[in-house]
């Protein structure tokens, strides 16, 4: 396990955020790649439960991928893969809130 460890880098973008009438604005990724914002109130970019969402689908859709290219599916395994993955987009509705 200790040879699978990551790192990212987090910055509070206060000044950008307070601007724009939050305070919650993060600029996050890992070294030498491009890093990406996260909301905290969702006013100017993808919130934390938007994000990993996107982790969860993401790591999904890869593994769907990899699947079809190992069983050599006829023509573009990953133009395929795409094509559904485009018809069928991941929707999570009523995510998070409680019922009752």
């Amino acid at each position: 396990m200790a040879g699978d460890i990551r790192e990212i880098t987090m910055r509070w973008r206060a000044d950008a955020g307070a601007r724009a009438g939050g305070g919650l604005l993060f600029e996050a990724g890992a070294p030498g790649r491009p890093s990406v914002l996260v909301d905290g109130d969702g006013t100017l970019a993808q919130t934390p439960v938007e994000m990993l969402l996107v982790a969860a689908a993401t790591c999904s859709a890869s593994d769907v991928v990899l699947i079809l290219q190992k069983q050599r599916v006829a023509g573009d395994a990953s133009g395929r893969a795409a094509a559904a993955l485009h018809r069928s987009p991941l929707r999570l509705h009523d995510f998070g809130r409680r019922r009752g």
